[in-house]
């Protein structure tokens, strides 16, 4: 009995343990940026320093810029080069003297200030001291002497900023940047809630975090709803808060899905696969874009949205139609799963940016069912270990890519979500096949495909599940009994085939999607385009992945393994312009290292205690059929990679791509606890939380610092 008391005391001190570090992790990662002390920039301009866009000195007009009201001490950046390009670039002219000016609402210039600057040829990066009176409009600057200065910009428009002079911690700033980020990203909602509709994403995601930390002290008391239903919600709170965060149309393509979710929704059907190529289908899409500096903010590292003085430019571009015209985007091809969940969102509303929202609360919606279906995965694979997989529904809803893009319009966390639950209803198949389990699978297994077309890479793993049945389980089934489930499975299947065969059809667009029988089509080479290496694929597929061999020739410059695939699971954003430090992923790195490492040790342990029976375990089917998932997932990507750039196209390399092995990882996770010691598992665990914690609050402040800083 006391071993017993001893062994409940450990428990709960663990478990008070992992409550405490994943709210220090946390807290830890929003509280270090806010008391840090920050030049809060006033205005910063999304243009690049490119090309010469004006030029000040003697008998030149003043150059403004800032636009936005302003007052006290700020620090004004610039990028001059001495004009004359014919000049050595290593001449430096000590004379290029320039006055800095404040404009008043009058016109008049105020506050001058004349600063003498070392300038060559070359682009240099210039800090000057103005102080703005109260009623500040913008920001001028005049040369003030013989010698002529270059302003560098883009378009233009000069590259600029305006900072506070004086460092202060962001905590004093945080009213200003929560006003700042509810304009920025949430416009329609910050004009009827105000600074609320950026505070009450957080407030959710804290008070989820904190009902999973208060069930994290439960232990067997856990309840298998519960435990799916706390890490649903803690994963939609997680991506909403990042669709709080991220200006619309920063998530990658989200402008192309977009247009297709909304003119699924005012035709009822999909866009066309041919035609007129564009990548925004309205007049209203298409201002409203440009008033946002989507493609200036996009790929541009130094671009802000703009947070104010945007109203007007806004109603203006709300009185254009809206009416998606029948254009030809990336997204044509795809399938229309996916976009009829975000169609019914898209008719609440008239306007581009309501309608965007609202389709990001629909793909936050995904991350949740995403959460909660990676603990009811694995929990079916370990039914003693709730607390386990309240833990690995944690880790998935705090995994800051997928919540990203769980947080935009994009199909990728919906293909990952139907894989796992296509992977959870074939295990419970095949634990007990019955006709309703088998329609169940069947459906589930059909969503994939019709989410994405990645998604016929894992048809093969699906089929893997119904040979299994067929080879092992059948057996215990009379004749009738398998008849019967065998035909409920074809059924199902024909049934979601022919619905989709049908929507083609209305929709005329062929059955096999343009982008695959393309690829399919080149693979024998064509007049312009040389035949498939299969060895050279082979190659290819390994430098893609791995490390390149001593043997293998350079195929790809770089390391993908490292700088695309291990950098961008450990955090890249937006359209891949922003990140992580880079001791992210050397953490990420040794963290999967250790579970493949535990997972082998387990997976030794169950061989040599089960020996051969292992293979009659549904478990075991269920495993070989996530793998045949991973590898028809890495052979697609590799090959439509390899494929686009051998027929003159572009990289086809992104983290996101990946998410549909995170199945794999679940199993993985599953092995792994089996091969940890029973004492270091709560060290382990509360390793992870820690862990997640600390990553999904540095990535969160990351991107504040990226859009708003």
């Amino acid at each position: 009995m006391s071993a017993r008391l001893a062994g409940e005391r450990r428990r709960r001190w663990v478990a008070s343990i992992d409550r405490l570090l994943l709210a220090v992790g946390v807290l830890v990662a929003f509280a270090v940026p806010l008391l840090r002390p920050t030049q809060l920039p006033l205005f910063v301009t999304p243009a690049q320093p490119v090309e010469q866009v004006a030029v000040v000195g003697k008998g030149s007009a003043p150059v403004c810029f800032a636009t936005t009201p302003f007052a006290g001490e700020v620090r004004v950046r610039l990028w001059l080069r001495r004009e004359g390009l014919g000049s050595p670039r290593t001449e430096v002219h000590r004379g290029v003297r320039v006055a800095i000016s404040a404009r008043a609402r009058d016109g008049a210039l105020v506050g001058t200030r004349l600063a003498r600057i070392a300038l060559t040829s070359v682009a240099r990066r210039v800090d000057l001291p103005l102080t703005a009176p109260p009623g500040t409009t913008a920001v001028c600057i005049a040369g003030g002497g013989r010698a002529r200065a270059a302003v560098l910009g883009q378009g233009g428009t000069p590259t600029s900023e305006v900072r506070r002079a004086s460092a202060r911690p962001l905590l004093a700033d945080l009213g200003a940047l929560v006003d700042r980020i509810a304009n920025g990203s949430l416009h329609p909602v910050a004009e009827v809630l105000g600074s609320w509709v950026v505070v009450l994403p957080f407030a959710a995601f804290v008070l989820a975090i904190a009902w999973v930390v208060r069930l994290l002290r439960r232990g067997r008391q856990l309840a298998l709803r519960t435990v799916a239903g706390s890490c649903a919600a803690l994963g939609f709170a997680h991506a909403l808060v990042w669709a709080s965060l991220v200006p619309p149309f920063q998530v990658p393509d989200e402008q192309v899905h977009y247009h297709y979710a909304a003119y699924l929704a005012q035709h009822g059907l999909g866009p066309p696969p041919s035609g007129r190529f564009a990548d925004r289908g309205s007049p209203q899409q298409s201002a409203t874009m440009e008033v946002l500096r989507t493609g200036s903010v996009a790929f541009n590292p130094r671009g802000k949205p703009p947070w104010q003085g945007i109203d007007d430019a806004l109603e203006r571009a709300e009185r254009l139609p809206n009416r998606m015209a029948a254009v030809r985007t990336n997204a044509s091809s795809q399938p229309p799963l996916f976009y009829a969940t975000l169609a019914p969102a898209a008719l609440l509303f008239d306007d581009v940016l309501p309608q965007l929202l609202a389709m990001r609360l629909v793909d936050a919606a995904w991350m949740g069912a995403l959460a909660a279906l990676a603990a009811l995965f694995f929990a079916a694979l370990a039914p003693r270990a709730l607390r386990a997989a309240l833990i690995v529904g944690t880790a998935t809803a705090l995994f800051p890519l997928a919540a990203f893009i769980g947080g935009g319009v994009n199909p990728d966390v919906a293909l990952t979500a139907t894989t796992m639950l296509a992977l959870v209803a074939g295990l419970r198949f095949l634990e007990c096949p019955t006709v309703g389990r088998g329609v169940t699978f069947a459906a589930a297994a059909a969503a994939p495909p019709l989410v994405k077309l990645t998604g016929l890479a894992l048809v093969p793993g699906f089929v893997a599940i119904v040979a299994v049945f067929a080879a092992q389980r059948a057996r215990s089934l009379s004749g009738r009994q398998r008849s019967a489930v065998a035909a409920s499975i074809a059924i199902t299947a024909l049934l979601a085939f022919c619905a989709y065969a049908a929507w083609a059809d209305a929709s005329g667009r062929p059955l096999l999607p343009a982008a695959v029988s393309s690829s399919v089509g080149t693979a024998g080479g064509t007049a312009t385009t040389p035949p498939v290496k299969l060895r050279e694929f082979a190659s290819y597929a390994w430098q893609f992945y791995l490390p390149r061999l001593p043997f293998q020739q350079d195929l790809i410059p770089g390391q993908p393994w490292r700088s695309v695939w291990l950098d961008g699971l450990a955090g890249r954003f937006g359209y891949l312009d922003y990140s992580l430090p880079g001791g992210v992923a050397v953490v990420l790195a040794v963290f999967l290292l250790g579970l493949v490492i535990a997972a082998l040790r387990g997976a030794t342990a169950l061989v040599r205690s089960r020996g051969w029976t292992l293979l009659c375990d549904p478990v075991a089917g269920v495993v070989g059929a996530a793998a045949l998932c991973a590898l028809g997932v890495l052979f697609t990507v590799a090959w439509s990679d390899y494929n686009s750039l051998r027929t003159g196209g572009v990289p086809f390399r992104q983290a996101r791509y990946l998410l549909p092995l995170l199945p794999l990882v679940v199993l993985v996770a599953a092995a792994a606890r089996r091969g940890l010691a029973a004492r270091y598992r709560g060290i382990a665990a509360t390793v992870v939380l820690f862990a997640c914690g600390l990553w999904s609050g540095a990535a969160i402040v990351t991107t504040v610092g990226r859009y708003y800083l």
